[in-house]
């Protein structure tokens, strides 16, 4: 394969980003989102970026909507045909079916709120026969299945039999450098690339209703991971070339395995996922990491300040109805789901 540097041209990528923003700290961290990708992007810096609200919440404040409208983000309020709202990782699938059905682009890129872009992301950019880029998840920490230990295998079998699939048909992928081993076919969702025209996003929400409709668990995490597995079946399902992406596009600094945060590994790195380490109790740990190789970028995260939840009481009260009903349905979808 030629290199890829060499064949990609400095023009805007025709591609869009997206990401899911409610009321509440994601309004922060949208912002510092969309003025990273205009600050570091690089010709990814004025492409289009819709923030989209994909269910019931209340308003996002004015200050947000006047700092995302003079950003030139596109933000979008839509009411969802499925009744699957209490499920907050179903928001990415909703939201990407959306831009997919307005969006003139070639490419979308979704992008987790909780991330930041620090150089010019130029991977993110689909060579020709590629339809599809992300980064492999963990055989570790997420519920990966290794081609050696076969971890997690069990769970994979049941919730493929549940939707008719054939789990043994599952491709495998290479895992994250660091695991160094084959994995079944597993993404990483926080950051993905792909062609509009696949239209992806419809079939990620189709198979996560069915997933919702056929409630399997994990022994080791129990429902949490629907969106990442129910990304790698819809992936599968549509037959899409992929290639993956290295660590240095979605470089992971969770707070909850700081003691693999490597400086020597961050050096080359365009796009962050901090997680929850820009909340007070792990910002300074962040800013002082960050500092080390990327001064610049520590400068920017310590002038936003940790996260906090600005909600007013108007905020509060008009979000405790939908919150308690939605963790209501969730407890009881959980209590439903065996687990393997």
């Amino acid at each position: 394969m030629m290199n890829d540097v060499e064949t990609r041209s400095d023009q805007k990528p025709s591609l869009c980003f997206v990401n899911c923003i409610e009321s509440g700290p994601m309004e922060q961290q949208a912002v510092m989102l969309a003025e990273s990708i205009q600050r570091w992007g690089g010709k990814f810096a004025d492409c289009n970026h819709y923030m989209v609200m994909p269910r019931l919440s209340a308003p996002i404040a004015n200050q947000t909507k006047d700092q995302l409208e003079k950003l030139g983000v596109n933000v979008v309020r839509i009411n969802p045909q499925h009744k699957a709202t209490w499920y907050a990782n179903l928001n990415k699938a909703t939201a990407l079916k959306y831009v997919e059905e307005i969006a003139s682009e070639e490419m979308i890129c979704w992008l987790d709120t909780d991330i930041l872009i620090i150089d010019e992301p130029i991977d993110l950019e689909l060579e020709d026969g590629v339809d599809f880029k992300a980064m492999p998840a963990s055989t570790c920490h997420d519920i990966g299945v290794d081609q050696k230990t076969q971890n997690h295998s069990n769970y994979w079998k049941k919730f493929c039999q549940a939707l008719g699939l054939v789990y043994e048909e599952l491709p495998t992928i290479p895992s994250q450098e660091r695991e160094h081993t084959e994995m079944k076919m597993y993404w990483q969702g926080g950051v993905f690339c792909y062609r509009r025209i696949c239209m992806l996003g419809a079939m990620h929400q189709k198979m996560f209703l069915q997933r919702l409709a056929n409630p399997v668990a994990s022994v080791d995490s129990g429902v949490y991971f629907y969106d990442q597995t129910s990304l790698a079946l819809a992936v599968w399902q549509k037959k899409l070339k992929w290639k993956t992406l290295n660590m240095h596009y979605n470089f992971a600094l969770n707070k909850l395995r700081s003691g693999e945060w490597s400086v020597g590994e961050f050096g080359s790195t365009r796009v962050i996922h901090y997680f929850g380490s820009m909340w007070p109790d792990a910002f300074e740990q962040l800013i002082d990491f960050v500092e080390m190789e990327r001064p610049d970028v520590a400068e920017f995260l310590r002038f936003k300040g940790p996260l906090e939840n600005r909600l007013g009481w108007w905020q509060r009260l008009f979000n405790r109805c939908p919150n308690f009903m939605r963790k209501r349905k969730f407890r009881k979808f959980e209590l439903t789901a065996a687990a393997y």
